[in-house]
């Protein structure tokens, strides 16, 4: 079936395969139509290559699979301990760049970026 049949079709996709890509200190978290990655790291410039990484993969695998990858959508939230510096990390994709909030809404509740219940 090439991509113009396809695109009539009412085709089900798995992403089940999505968090194979994922390496050391990275989960990726799947829920119906949304996709959030953890990754774990102590250093700032360690942390921006594994996102960048991060974020080329998944992009592979979404246009592997003929979706599409919703900048707009994206939001970056660096979760700290009280007595560490700022967040102040700025990421830019494919010539746009990833927000970075303080919170999040995600699976109805809002996250913030120090995990407290305020």
């Amino acid at each position: 079936m090439n991509y113009h049949q396809w695109q009539n079709k009412n085709v089900l996709i798995h992403i089940n395969d999505l968090p194979l890509i994922a390496g050391i200190n990275l989960k990726i978290i799947l829920f119906a139509d949304d996709t959030s990655t953890i990754i774990i790291s102590s250093n700032q410039e360690e942390l921006k290559a594994v996102l960048f990484k991060t974020l080329s993969d998944i992009n592979l695998w979404f246009k592997a699979n003929l979706l599409s990858l919703n900048i707009n959508k994206t939001y970056l939230l660096q979760f700290c301990t009280n007595n560490k510096i700022e967040n102040t990390l700025e990421l830019n994709y494919i010539n746009k760049t990833i927000v970075n909030v303080h919170s999040v809404k995600f699976l109805g509740l809002l996250v913030d970026d120090t995990l407290s219940w305020d």
